[in-house]
């Protein structure tokens, strides 16, 4: 019984590593209103608004600077937003794992991802855009309507990458035509419910 016990403690304190698919009812979300969040900034404070990025491709990541997935991912999401520099691209990254500003912050400014770190403290925002996983990506097209929730590309560890999801996306909407692929299977760490 004690080693039992002892398992399940041990089970608990470990992060929870998943193959996510995004919720069913997310393809009834595609081509819909995205949730208009509101969150702040770990960085300077202020509050980003998606409905302050009319006329922007937003690509949102859901990231957490513990999750060994998004540590995987961490050169590419940086090499893409830099090709999109100056463009009508906003990327944004959320944390939905409800750790501090201040941890949260200090471990982002040493990524020098180029693009903001926002908090959703209780994990509202990635339920409202049907983020289940760490490095799930969502893309909301000018019009503020979510066209993609999914994975990066193929590849966990960035290997052998066939299908680059999120890059075919942003060059199928700046070319005005149908996003490829409107889901795909996420892999990381869950992200916890705090509602």
């Amino acid at each position: 019984m004690r080693r039992n016990l002892l398992t399940l403690a041990l089970l608990a304190s470990i992060s929870v590593i998943a193959t996510c698919q995004a919720p069913a009812d997310d393809e009834s979300r595609i081509g819909k209103p995205a949730f208009n969040f509101r969150l702040p900034d770990v960085n300077i404070g202020r509050d980003v608004q998606l409905s302050d990025l009319k006329e922007k491709i937003v690509v949102v990541i859901f990231y957490s600077h513990t999750c060994t997935f998004c540590k995987q991912y961490e050169a590419r999401f940086r090499q893409l937003a830099s090709d999109y520099a100056g463009k009508r691209i906003a990327f944004l990254a959320i944390d939905s794992t409800g750790r501090s500003a201040q941890e949260a912050a200090a471990a982002w400014k040493t990524k020098n991802m180029g693009f903001p770190l926002l908090r959703d403290d209780r994990a509202r925002t990635a339920a409202a855009l049907g983020a289940t996983a760490m490095t799930t990506v969502c893309i909301i097209d000018a019009r503020g309507n979510l066209r993609y929730i999914g994975a990066f590309d193929d590849s966990e560890a960035g290997k052998d990458i066939r299908s680059r999801y999120v890059a075919d996306a942003v060059a199928a909407l700046l070319a005005g035509k149908t996003v490829p692929h409107e889901q795909t299977e996420v892999y990381g760490c869950m992200i916890p419910s705090q509602q």
